[in-house]
Formats: C-alpha cells, sequence, structure tokens
C-alpha cells in the first residue's frame, strides 16, 4: 500500500511538472520587458527590450542577443538541483548569450550566500516578494520553478521548458547550425586569483608586510569565477586616484574562496576556515572587501554593492571607503 501511494505521489509530481509547461507563453510571443537596477544608485544595468536587434543612431543594424531567463528560488529543492547545469550553460555559452537569473527569494542576504557560496555570477533580477506576489511571475506565467525561457534576438519566446538540461540541449542544437554569434567583442578580464596557494598563509605574509610598512590589509574575497571580482581588479589597476590610495596606505590581496564540495573535503574545510579568520564577510556576497589592522584584527568588511555604478564601479565611491579605512584616519 506504502509503495502504491509514493508510486501515485510520484507520478502526480511528474504530471504537474510537464502540465505546467504548458500553460507557459507561446513560442513567438513577445517576452515581457523588465529592467535591472542598481539597488543604491537607481541606475539602470540591464534592461531586457535592450538585447534586440536595433539600429544605432547611424542607422546600420545592430544585432540582438540570445537570452535565457532562469526562474528559481534558493529555498527550492529543484532549482537548487538544477542550478548545477545553469552554471554548465553560463559557463559553455556566455560569450555567446546573456544569462539572466530571476529569483523569488525574499531575503537579500541568503540570496546572495547561496549564490556566492556555490559561485553562481551571472545576472540576477528579484523583486524580493512573495513569489505569486510579483509581477514578472504574472507576465511569464511561472507557475512551478525552475522554469526557464530562451528569448531571441528579435525579443520573442523561442523556447520554454522546466528542465535545464533541456535548455542545454536546445542551445547546443542551435550552436551547431551556427544561430548563435559571439556577443559583442570585449578584452577578456585579467584572472588575479591564485587558487593553488593558501589563502590564510597568504593573509600572514601580506600581514608582515603591511606591519613592517605601516599600512593595513585589505582583502578582495572572491574568485576568478566571479565577473565583479576581476572588474574591481580591473578599476583598481586602471584608475590612477584609486590605484594610488591602495598602493600609498595598504597590501592589497585577492584571496581565492572556493567551498564548492567539488574541490574535495580539504578545500571546503580551508574556505570554512578562511570566512571564521575574516569573520564570515560571505554574507555580503562577492567580491567583498575585508580590512585588517597589521595585527590581523578585522576592522571592516565592505559590500561591494554599495561601491557599484552601472556594470562598473564609482571613483567616488571607493575613494571614499579606502580613505576611511586607511591607518591614519583610524589611528589619527
Amino acid at each position: 500500500m506504502k509503495k502504491l501511494l509514493f508510486f501515485l505521489l510520484l507520478m502526480t509530481a511528474v504530471v504537474g511538472r510537464a502540465q505546467t509547461s504548458l500553460d507557459l507563453l507561446p513560442v513567438g510571443t513577445e517576452a515581457p520587458d523588465f529592467t535591472i537596477t542598481d539597488s543604491k544608485t537607481g541606475k539602470k544595468i540591464f534592461q531586457l527590450s535592450d538585447k534586440k536587434t536595433q539600429k544605432d543612431k547611424d542607422g546600420k543594424t545592430v544585432p540582438g542577443v540570445w537570452t535565457v531567463l532562469d526562474f528559481w528560488a534558493s529555498w527550492c529543492p529543484d532549482c537548487r538541483r538544477d542550478m548545477p547545469m545553469v552554471k554548465a550553460i553560463y559557463d559553455k555559452y556566455n560569450t555567446k548569450i546573456q544569462v539572466v537569473g530571476v529569483s523569488f527569494d525574499t531575503d537579500e542576504a541568503k540570496m546572495k550566500k547561496y549564490l556566492g557560496d556555490n559561485q553562481y555570477s551571472w545576472l540576477q533580477y528579484c523583486e524580493f516578494k512573495k513569489w505569486k506576489e510579483t509581477k514578472i511571475s504574472k507576465d511569464y506565467h511561472i507557475s512551478w520553478i525552475p522554469t526557464s525561457y530562451l528569448i531571441n534576438p528579435e525579443g520573442k519566446v523561442a523556447f520554454s521548458t522546466v528542465k535545464a538540461e533541456e535548455m542545454m540541449k536546445k542551445l547546443d542544437s542551435l550552436d551547431q547550425i551556427g544561430a548563435l554569434k559571439p556577443a559583442q567583442m570585449q578584452t577578456a578580464l585579467k584572472k588575479v586569483y591564485n587558487e593553488s596557494i593558501d589563502p590564510i598563509a597568504q593573509i600572514d605574509e601580506a600581514l608582515a608586510k603591511a606591519k613592517k610598512n605601516g599600512k593595513f590589509v585589505i582583502c578582495q574575497v572572491g574568485g576568478n569565477w566571479c565577473p565583479w571580482c576581476l572588474k574591481f581588479a580591473d578599476f583598481v589597476e586602471k584608475n590612477a586616484a584609486v590605484n594610488k590610495m591602495v598602493n600609498d596606505h595598504f597590501e592589497y590581496i585577492h584571496v581565492n574562496y572556493n567551498r564548492r564540495k567539488t574541490a574535495g573535503d580539504a578545500a571546503v574545510k580551508k574556505a570554512e576556515q578562511l570566512m571564521k579568520r575574516l569573520s564570515n564577510p560571505q554574507r555580503f556576497g562577492f567580491p567583498v572587501f575585508v580590512v585588517l589592522d597589521e595585527a590581523g584584527k578585522v576592522l571592516h568588511i565592505q559590500d561591494s554593492s554599495f561601491l557599484e555604478e552601472g556594470k562598473g564601479y564609482n571613483e567616488e565611491k571607493v575613494l571614499r571607503f579606502l580613505k576611511s579605512w586607511t591607518p591614519q584616519a583610524i589611528k589619527g
């Protein structure tokens, strides 16, 4: 009897999931537009309609971009099960498509922690409301998660599914016929995190230098998997005022963080030790900046989202942060 009941429940779940896919927006439907803005400045970071094929000011055609919208939540077991496949999609095709996560989380800190802990670094949209109360869930007929849509360069629904592996197969088939073209070319950001060294030993070495030179230490915690981490490193290198401020007052190091189980038990344990040493900064997402005095005491943890502007970082905000935590500012 128990086996029969389990079988019926399982079949109900499978049928329910299959029926959900039939309720999604039909292929050919104009994809409802939405915008992602900087939570601090209100400036636009992303707008779906901007990815459509358009004409520039000179009348030339600017090709659109294929976009995957992945609807999920960190509290959803099925979503967490599918996320490694979504990451595989991002890793394989991020130079040819745009991937946007649409989260139904209500707790921003928990969402950021889940993304950071698992090194899921693609763009995210979230209204921080209950699932059924969000406008985007109504616009896209979301009655099950995970669900994903593929939007073509004309801004229309090309494919929808409740299984990430089916989205991968669809993208593979499009790529095989040459339909996926590299997005606007840009110089690849330099990888700055040394994944082969002990991060705790790295911090100790920086502290020794800081003590000798009368400086503090800034640990930029993140990884080469994090685009915003690499953007900040590039910003520090190229912005003369920020570069001078950093070099004059700090030992600035890139501290690699990797707690994924695929890295092995030893790496996970080391990552836990690292976070404990730095007062658990991962709760703010990545990159996150930890300021240490010359004795290794945590003076401040800086949420990097407060330093962002548009698709990069704001010089004034970054300089204000740095000036506030120099040895001279703290010691007087």
